[in-house]
């Protein structure tokens, strides 16, 4: 003689499980939300950019002449606080998407401390200066290649970006 659950245990486990897919729904819509604001934000890095082109643009390197707040762009056009009030939320993007974005800004954020130093007038050590003059390069074409192919514009005035 077979033995049937009772009805409760059918309507939990339906509703556990209800639960659960839709929690994991949630999960992977959240991550999409999260990298489509960390690509609004580093698409709007110009600052990098900035950066780039005046250390590509510099005489000397700064063991001639050391940075000035006029090599450097001001921090507020490198932001990062989208980065900085979701890291805990970060475990949401793919694994590969999670490697690029956090060595990503971890650079970012030591070359804006290195830029908020130089414009606020502070000394800074010449191994932090001829960092950031040596690798800014590197940086803004890692911002420019971060979500693969041609996710970024190449014309600022476009404004469009891959999801």
């Amino acid at each position: 003689m077979a033995t049937t659950a009772p009805a409760w245990v059918s309507i939990a486990a339906t509703l556990l499980g209800g639960g659960i897919l839709a929690y994991g729904v949630r999960q992977v819509w959240s991550g999409h939300k999260l990298k489509k604001a960390l690509k609004a934000e580093i698409q709007s890095m110009k600052g990098l950019e900035n950066c780039k082109n005046s250390m590509n643009s510099r005489k000397s390197p700064p063991s001639d002449k050391p940075l000035s707040p006029s090599d450097v762009p001001p921090a507020g056009s490198i932001p990062t606080t989208i980065y900085e009030s979701n890291v805990g939320q970060l475990g949401l993007l793919c694994r590969q998407d999670l490697t690029d974005v956090v060595e990503f800004y971890s650079d970012v954020l030591r070359y804006k401390a290195i830029i908020t130093a130089v414009r606020s007038g502070e000394d800074i050590p010449e191994p932090d200066q001829k960092d950031l003059y040596d690798s800014i390069s590197s940086l803004e074409h890692r911002r420019r290649s971060l979500f693969g192919g041609d996710w970024m514009p190449d014309t600022e005035d476009d404004g469009t970006a891959d999801d």
